[in-house]
């Protein structure tokens, strides 16, 4: 069975964004936390990679891969 034109885009910018917000999401609520606290320099210090951004990274990279590839092909 063939795939439609549409359906590797719409996966890929799925995969993009829903690892891209995994990925950026604990970074943004250390700043917000950080700015309440008024320590903006600080935001290093309450910030950890862990295996969730690690994973929303691979998961971005692979929805960037298929997009690419998808414009590619069309």
């Amino acid at each position: 069975m063939a795939y439609e034109s549409w359906q590797p885009l719409v996966a890929g910018l799925f995969l993009l964004l829903a690892g891209g917000i995994h990925a950026v999401a604990p970074y943004q609520a250390a700043r917000k936390a950080a700015m309440e606290e008024g320590n903006e320099d600080e935001v290093a210090d309450e910030w950890e990679i862990d295996a969730t951004q690690i994973v929303g990274a691979i998961t971005a990279l692979v929805g960037l891969s298929i997009l690419i590839s998808s414009i590619w092909l069309w």
